[in-house]
């Protein structure tokens, strides 16, 4: 009897720390937060997704990981508001980024590494844009 008490509580405290883990997913993080976790120079996700294209044999599983992440993230940046400037520019320019993030996940997907750099020398053009309106 106490074994099996014991089997459900565990059991309750599994699904109560899943749901947890789901509500934070599920939580906006902020602008400067999503930047860190995938522009951060050698350790965000999109240096280390280019690093891992660059090898001669990519851990492709860990770059879909990563790029999926990737493409997460950044789709939840125009929930945010913009640090400065207009809303409809901010809105605008997340959903292009987002698009272009999405064409990363895409040639990790395919394994084509040429895709994956070429994707991500795309994304480094579109840096100016957004920060030249945007970034305080």
């Amino acid at each position: 009897m106490k074994r099996t008490l014991k089997w459900l509580a565990l059991g309750l405290a599994l699904v109560a720390l899943s749901r947890l883990t789901w509500a934070l997913k599920d939580e906006v993080p902020g602008v400067d937060e999503i930047m860190d976790i995938t522009h951060k120079v050698k350790k965000g996700l999109k240096d280390l997704i280019e690093a891992e294209a660059k090898k001669p044999k990519p851990d492709w599983a860990k770059m879909e990981k990563d790029a999926k992440e990737f493409t997460r993230l950044i789709s939840l940046m125009e929930k945010n508001d913009p640090p400065k400037g207009p809303k409809a520019s901010w809105i605008k320019l997340c959903k292009e980024y987002t698009q272009d993030v999405a064409k990363v996940e895409t040639a990790v997907k395919k394994k084509d590494a040429k895709e994956v750099l070429a994707a991500i020398k795309a994304l480094d053009k579109k840096c100016d844009d957004c920060h030249d309106k945007h970034r305080p």
